[in-house]
């Protein structure tokens, strides 16, 4: 099959995940651990971030069914604009859904920060349903949205650095079965942040990787290597973490879920169950309970995390200021960088935010030593 049937394939056989999964989460709910809140990590994540309440109508966004209408739309409506076109592919898509949205009657509506309804969904809606896994919660009606990224190939993002050995092994893996993995990784995540409300990302890679090990148990390892490597990347949270103290957000980023994306220790605990699939239990509902249990104590301590953001608003970085940290050094470990120079070049948002500075005397004795 070419890599467009494999998508059409699993978005047809897996429409239903989403909501079956939310009302398990509803059961069992007042049984799952409890987060325990770090004021500087986890704290608030667990609570409604737009005061929509969990449901179980979450439906699939089918980013080449989504395209093709589009360039319908362009071609019986030459005049049309993108914008427009974009809009109203995803008002169709609810309506079809049994939303009373309309295009004409709603597509001036405000919805935040002076953005259209026609906007919201032609930009972000629209656009992460051709590129992007994600999911929407709100103003949608009564629907809840999760796009899954069409892949040409099945690789999935930020390995820059990675050893050749996982890469390898990662790729020995039938292709079929990679679109697979990397398709019910994206719909398992995403399932986990509308079923429970949460932006603890821990719990949503806890969830997808404990479950797809159970149901590939003879690439679990392979899966677990690939997916502990790209997860040992900081930028994007140290990005957004300096940005939000810049505008005194920060409160508000750490309910957003930025900081649970750091999360070495949680892949320690993980490791264990990834390398002997036969410890995982077979129904969602237990997985997720396993998962709570994993993930309900926060990262790193209280020092950790004060140190942490204390260097992220440090305006005279060096490396070596970077390399001593201890939250830094558990992602160097977790993606097996011995060096920080080289930790930082391959990782495209930290190494823009970090003046790199090289230490000389290292390269000289590289040169010299050939090591």
């Amino acid at each position: 099959m070419s890599s467009k049937e494999i998508y059409n394939k699993f978005m047809n056989e897996y429409k239903n995940f989403a909501g079956d999964f939310a009302k398990t989460i509803a059961k069992i709910r007042e049984t799952l651990p409890v987060n325990e809140e770090s004021v500087y990590y986890n704290l608030g994540t667990m609570q409604s971030n737009d005061g929509t309440e969990i449901n179980s109508n979450i439906i699939l966004a089918n980013g080449y069914k989504f395209k093709s209408e589009f360039e319908q739309y362009k071609r019986n409506n030459p005049k049309m604009t993108e914008n427009e076109a974009r809009a109203r592919v995803v008002f169709k898509f609810l309506q079809k859904n049994g939303e009373q949205l309309d295009y004409q009657k709603n597509k001036d509506d405000i919805l935040f920060a002076n953005m259209t309804r026609e906007q919201f969904y032609a930009q972000y809606i629209y656009g992460d349903a051709l590129s992007n896994t994600n999911y929407y919660a709100g103003h949608l009606g009564n629907t809840r949205i999760i796009s899954i990224e069409t892949k040409e190939t099945p690789t999935p993002r930020n390995l820059e650095g990675i050893s050749e050995e996982v890469l390898t092994s990662w790729n020995g893996i039938p292709e079929n079965e990679l679109f697979l993995i990397l398709y019910k990784r994206g719909l398992y995540h995403e399932s986990v942040h509308l079923a429970m409300e949460t932006r603890d990302e821990r719990k949503c890679d806890t969830f997808a990787l404990l479950k797809i090990a159970k149901e590939h148990p003879k690439h679990a390892t392979k899966i677990f290597d690939i997916y502990n490597f790209q997860r040992s990347k900081i930028g994007y949270t140290v990005e957004h973490i300096k940005k939000s103290m810049n505008e005194g957000k920060l409160a508000q980023e750490i309910k957003n879920g930025t900081m649970t994306y750091v999360m070495p220790n949680t892949y320690k605990k993980l490791e264990q169950y990834m390398r002997n699939p036969s410890k995982i239990p077979d129904k969602d509902g237990d997985i997720i309970k396993l998962t709570c249990e994993l993930t309900k104590e926060p990262e790193f301590s209280n020092e950790q995390l004060n140190d942490f953001i204390t260097l992220i608003s440090d305006k005279n970085l060096s490396s070596e200021k970077i390399a001593k940290n201890e939250i830094v050094k558990a992602c160097m470990k977790q993606g097996e960088f011995s060096d920080i120079d080289d930790f930082i070049k391959n990782d495209k948002t930290l190494k823009k935010i970090f003046p790199q500075k090289i230490n000389w005397i290292n390269q000289l004795k590289k040169q010299h030593t050939g090591r």
